[in-house]
């Protein structure tokens, strides 16, 4: 059947040439007979930003033609250089795993598409090994069946690229005030989203985290000072980590490079946070202590917990997100989260300010 070309804008740009609709493109990239190698089904998947396409061994991913808040993939050639930063970005602690951007063509009589051919480029795509599922470290955290000896060679996979990164040129104001807008942004989300939890609840949190900022200030300054705010993953959650030998960190957030530029104890804080919400601390403690002996980092425990209160935070701001779908799914589902986060944003809150942390 010959392909029904559209006129109308697709990705707000008509001047980029021939476009069909996303429907055709994903039903075009659903079917193993579109793939040179064997495969008897494509597995499809979607997400806010992509849709991602499971066949036989490999991985390949299209990106949304949309604008969420920090990216804006309405054009071909924006779509096409996030591919290629995601490849370059990936390839740091995923080598073997992220190997090319392929395009999506039209062929020349404009009957059929083609993947990675020489006709009219309609898209492009992100091309990865496919790793086993049964190896991501969410999938053993939910089994239980994981043990601390298990994660340290990931922990040192993770010390040795931050060490390796070369530190970030920000300043101990900026670093600070970055730290505050996290906060404040996240106050501007609970007040829009339909939370169960009350307001003075919400109030005591953030109160607890700007205490910190404010009385812990020589901390975050010391971090900038001993040059440990690097270009880091961005996203570290047990789901983008794979335990195979050697382990595989994949995935990291490509689209905006201020949330990748952080304090490595930041990262693995936030990583600590998904392990223990999954009712596994001490994987998360194993791998912050790994790190801290390989990197020699002697932060005190208050700007860990500080890091962990923060990233729960977060988390929860997130999670309150869905709640503001004009059609919520699973609400209760993701109110549990915002509590389970909120918790959490408690705990480690309460631990950060009450540590005794060395003055300077």
């Amino acid at each position: 059947m010959a392909m029904e070309l559209q006129q109308q804008n697709y990705g707000g740009n008509n001047s980029e040439g021939p476009r069909v609709p996303t429907s055709e493109l994903v039903q075009f990239l659903s079917r193993p007979s579109t793939y040179p190698h064997r495969a008897s089904q494509v597995q499809t998947i979607e997400t806010h930003l992509s849709w991602v396409f499971l066949v036989g061994g490999f991985v390949y991913k299209l990106k949304k033609a949309v604008k969420r808040p920090g990216a804006d993939f309405r054009k071909l050639a924006a779509r096409k250089k996030n591919c290629l930063e995601e490849l370059r970005l990936n390839r740091r602690l995923a080598p073997d795993c992220y190997l090319e951007v392929i395009p999506v063509s039209l062929s020349a009589d404009g009957q059929s598409l083609q993947l990675n051919g020489a006709g009219s480029v309609l898209d492009y795509l992100v091309k990865m090994v496919r790793l086993p599922a049964d190896r991501m470290l969410d999938r053993r955290l939910a089994r239980g069946d994981i043990t601390p000896a298990e994660v340290r060679p990931v922990a040192r996979v993770l010390s040795d690229f931050y060490t390796s990164r070369r530190p970030e040129g920000i300043s101990k104001t900026s670093y600070r005030k970055r730290l505050r807008r996290d906060c404040l942004a996240c106050e501007e989300s609970f007040q829009s989203a339909r939370l169960e939890v009350p307001l003075e609840t919400l109030a005591g949190l953030s109160f607890k985290l700007h205490r910190f900022l404010k009385t812990h200030a020589h901390l975050l300054d010391q971090r900038v000072e001993e040059h440990r705010i690097i270009e880091g993953h961005g996203d570290l959650r047990p789901e983008h980590i794979c335990l195979t030998q050697p382990p595989v960190v994949f995935d990291c957030l490509e689209f905006r490079r201020s949330l990748r530029v952080t304090d490595p104890l930041a990262e693995l804080g936030f990583l600590a946070v998904e392990c223990e919400r999954m009712e596994r601390r001490d994987i998360g403690a194993e791998i912050v202590s790994v790190y801290r002996a390989r990197a020699a980092d002697t932060a005190p425990d208050a700007l860990l917990y500080f890091y962990m209160a923060l990233a729960a935070f977060v988390r929860a701001k997130l999670a309150a997100w869905h709640l503001d779908d004009p059609e919520p799914r699973g609400t209760r589902y993701w109110l549990q989260r915002v509590h389970d986060y909120l918790e959490l944003t408690d705990q480690y809150s309460h631990l950060a300010i009450t540590q005794e942390a060395p003055q300077r």
